[in-house]
C-alpha cells in the first residue's frame, strides 16, 4: 500500500508540474509573439523601440527620440496595434474599472484597466489604450497593474523632460 501511495503522488507531482510548465512555455510564446509584432510596427513606421514591454495580452514600447508609442493587444485571437504621436501629449493617468463583492465590500475585482493619454490640444479627445478586460481576457490578472503603472510613470516622466533611460 505505500509503494501504490508513493507511484500515485509521484504520478500527481508529475503531472502538476509538466502542465505549469507547458503553461509557461505557452505564455513566453505569446509574449514573444506580441513582441514581435510591436517590433515589426515600430520598424515599418521607421523607428526604434527604446523601451517595450510586453504582458498578458499586451505589448507596448516607445521610440523616445521620435516620440512615438506603439501598442498591440491581443483580443479574440486577432491582433490590434496602435501607434500614437506623444508630442502632444500633457499626461496619463490610469483608469481602473472595478467593482466589489463581499458582505461588507472587503473583495474588489478589475473588469478593466486602461492608461489614458491627455493631450495638449483642447479640441483632440483622449486616447485610451486597454491593457486588461475582464470579457476578453483571462479572469486572473498577469502583472497587467503593474506594467500600467510603470508605463504611467514613464510617459509622465517623458513628458515632464525627467530622464528615462533607467526605467
Amino acid at each position: 500500500m505505500d509503494i501504490g501511495t508513493t507511484i500515485v503522488g509521484i504520478i500527481i507531482i508529475v503531472v502538476c508540474v509538466g502542465s505549469l510548465m507547458l503553461m509557461s512555455r505557452s505564455n513566453k510564446s505569446k509574449q514573444s509573439s506580441l513582441k514581435k509584432s510591436l517590433v515589426n510596427i515600430a520598424l515599418h513606421n521607421h523607428c526604434e523601440l527604446t523601451h517595450s514591454d510586453a504582458c498578458g495580452n499586451v505589448a507596448i514600447g516607445m521610440d523616445a527620440g521620435k516620440k512615438k508609442l506603439f501598442f498591440v493587444r491581443k483580443k479574440r485571437e486577432e491582433n490590434f496595434s496602435r501607434m500614437l504621436d506623444l508630442s502632444g501629449l500633457e499626461e496619463t493617468y490610469v483608469v481602473n474599472h472595478s467593482r466589489t463583492a463581499g458582505e461588507k465590500g472587503e473583495l474588489k475585482a478589475t473588469d478593466k484597466l486602461e492608461l489614458v493619454m491627455a493631450f495638449r490640444e483642447k479640441n483632440k479627445t483622449d486616447d485610451k489604450l486597454e491593457f486588461y478586460n475582464v470579457e476578453d481576457d483571462s479572469l486572473r490578472l498577469m502583472g497587467e497593474i503593474q506594467m500600467i503603472e510603470k508605463w504611467n510613470g514613464i510617459l509622465n516622466r517623458f513628458v515632464s523632460g525627467d530622464s528615462i533611460d533607467k526605467m
